[in-house]
């Protein structure tokens, strides 16, 4: 699987490892991929809080580094969905909608289906 963005981001799936490109020569491999290994906040997907919805999962890479992945969105404006990756909460880049759905799917444990 390759997705690409007019953006220049690129999620690729390489056997069990998931490759995020990003712009300025931004890659990160998520190596033996896991959905079982992706943490969902309690309450999550999605938390309805009052018209706003929140979806998110963190994924640790290594024993130093954990991404996790934030989607937000207005329920009257779907349009109006920001996703944003954090890395160790010190580094955000904002994805475009189709990677982080992507990578939304790829967080899902075989079997299981979000609403």
């Amino acid at each position: 699987m390759v997705l690409a963005s007019a953006e220049g981001w690129e999620l690729r799936q390489e056997d069990v490892d998931v490759i995020l490109r990003g712009p300025g020569r931004l890659e990160i491999v998520f190596a033996h991929f896991d959905a079982a290994k992706v943490e969902r906040p309690e309450g999550l997907p999605p938390e309805l809080i009052g018209r706003t919805r929140q979806q998110g999962w963190a994924y640790r890479l290594d024993e130093a580094t954990t991404l996790e992945l934030i989607s937000i969105w207005e329920v009257e404006a779907e349009a109006s969905r920001q996703h944003l990756l954090h890395a160790n909460t010190r580094i955000v880049w904002e994805l475009p909608d189709a990677i982080a759905q992507a990578l939304h799917a790829l967080g899902q444990a075989p079997g299981t289906a979000e609403d």
